[in-house]
């Protein structure tokens, strides 16, 4: 983590890189915290930076170069890290809470149980991103790639996923309670499973596996059809839950619809 000491009565606090261990960066600081503000401010790149539990609540850190940080455990709610690079950081539990990541880049990011409620995530870039039991309760996600994010047990309550991209996604006991998924993937929407894909164009074509059926025979028959391919139980229930999914993306996308149309 980052290093201090007593240099003639003031604090000297080091970034120290990961891997190396070798220092990043040296200021005069309060602590690890003040040290990144100032890093950032200065234009330092921090990227493969030790930073665990490091306070940053509401710090100004906008397009500061993150990349591999090891920031687990961080406090950095309310920050401003608008443009930011985190492309492949590790932000195992950190607080992130009402922080504004638009237009952020964090690509294979670590966010596995990261708190992100009222997180605006507006186009940024979560491609392959983990976000394992993630809680994004209000989010906004407008935009937002997600493509190939692990999502399993993740919480998306009252998020806005309007034109997000959840392609490939493991949507895996994910929580959309209340979510707004209107238009995400735009023209159809694919979800994938423990065992096979779902793959949904209207309420007339949703496929699973090599099996096409519309929206009300999937909710009938998904139990018996999953026996058939030999499901277990828990795997059954995944993809009632992706069923049920599909159906909310279906109808929020025809609530779209039929405001553009009364425009």
């Amino acid at each position: 983590m980052g290093k201090c000491c007593c240099i003639q009565g003031a604090v000297m606090v080091e970034i120290l890189n990961r891997w190396t261990k070798e220092p990043i960066f040296r200021v005069e600081a309060a602590d690890i915290g003040a040290a990144v503000r100032e890093a950032v401010a200065s234009r330092v790149d921090l990227s493969e930076g030790v930073l665990p539990n490091a306070d940053l609540k509401r710090a100004f850190l906008t397009n500061a170069v993150l990349k591999w940080a090891d920031l687990t455990g961080a406090n950095l709610m309310d920050a401003d890290l608008t443009g930011a690079n985190l492309m492949d950081a590790d932000l195992t539990g950190a607080n992130l809470m009402d922080a504004d990541l638009s237009r952020g880049v964090l690509r294979r990011a670590n966010l596995t149980g990261a708190v992100l409620t009222g997180a605006n995530l507006t186009n940024a870039n979560l491609t392959g991103a983990v976000l394992t039991g993630a809680v994004l309760r209000n989010a906004i996600l407008k935009r937002a790639n997600l493509t190939d994010a692990d999502l399993t047990d993740a919480v998306f309550t009252n998020a806005d996923l309007r034109y997000a991209d959840l392609t490939d996604a493991d949507l895996t006991r994910v929580v959309l309670t209340n979510s707004n998924c209107g238009t995400a993937l735009g023209d159809f929407l694919r979800v994938t499973g423990t065992r096979d894909q779902i793959i949904a164009v209207d309420e007339e074509n949703i496929s699973i596996g090599c099996r096409r059926n519309n929206l009300a025979w999937w909710r009938e028959h998904y139990a018996a059809a999953g026996r058939v391919e030999q499901y277990s139980a828990a795997q059954i229930e995944e993809y009632r839950l992706h069923i049920e999914y599909v159906a909310a993306w279906l109808a929020a996308r025809h609530t779209v619809n039929v405001k553009e149309v009364k425009k």
